[in-house]
């Protein structure tokens, strides 16, 4: 290891004391004992469930005005980064802040519960989430965690017709709120691993969506979404 001169410590006292502060006991038993305090880069996988009920017409005039059509789930894979950083809080305690994008292909569909040859559809794009966590220490190296903050969802709607094929369409994105638990364990000095369980919700929102056939008239429709990811992943601390 590179030593600074007696010389250099006695002109700088700031560079004196840092030296005595890096070379103590103290300030190695403290990054020893630690381990989870800093930020880290990572890779996750995970399998998306998407639940869209209550498909319901809120457009005046329309036969079935205020009734739902059904529901379904959109499910499928998805996978993406993660960001964050930690801070250790004494022998037993973490707590921490953590931003991730996922890249999700779910789809699903249903067919309407009182029309005839008319089917809706639903796939998921993207999820975006921020959220805060708290945990535990189990073991050392076993971090036992909760977490609750904001969920982004991207997402594409439509109907169709036996007769018309693609009726309707709309997408956009759609924020809630989400809340998981997990667990994450220590691999290694700079990795570590986690499995964790994500509940989302978006509640119940009117949709507009675009005719995409000659003569139909715009149209709304009222769906009730929430949703679960379970997740797995990779993550290098630094």
């Amino acid at each position: 290891m590179h030593k600074i001169s007696k010389a250099t410590r006695d002109r700088w006292p700031a560079v004196k004391w840092m030296a005595l502060l890096i070379a103590s006991p103290s300030f190695a038993c403290a990054a020893e004992h630690l381990p989870w305090s800093g930020c880290y880069v990572g890779v996750q996988a995970a399998a998306v469930r998407s639940q869209s009920d209550d498909w319901t017409p809120q457009s005046s005039g329309g036969a079935y005005t205020g009734q739902t059509l059904g529901g379904h789930a959109a499910r499928g894979g998805a996978g993406g980064l993660q960001a964050g950083c930690n801070a250790q809080v004494g022998e037993r305690f973490v707590v921490g802040v953590q931003a991730d994008h996922l890249r999700v292909n779910a789809a699903g569909q249903h067919d309407s519960a009182r029309e005839t040859g008319v089917a809706y559809h639903s796939n998921v794009r993207a999820l975006t989430s921020i959220t805060g966590r708290a945990g535990y220490l189990m073991q050392p190296d076993l971090l036992g965690y909760a977490k609750a903050g904001v969920v982004i969802e991207h997402g594409h709607q439509w109907a169709t017709t036996t007769q018309l094929g693609t009726a309707y369409t709309a997408s956009g994105a759609r924020a809630g709120w989400t809340v998981g638990l997990g667990a994450e364990a220590l691999l290694a000095r700079h990795w570590s691993g986690f499995l964790e369980v994500n509940f989302h919700r978006w509640g119940t929102r009117s949709i507009a969506v675009a005719p995409q056939v000659a003569g139909l008239p715009p149209a709304m429709i009222r769906i009730t979404q929430s949703g679960t990811a379970v997740r797995a992943g990779l993550n290098y601390r630094f």
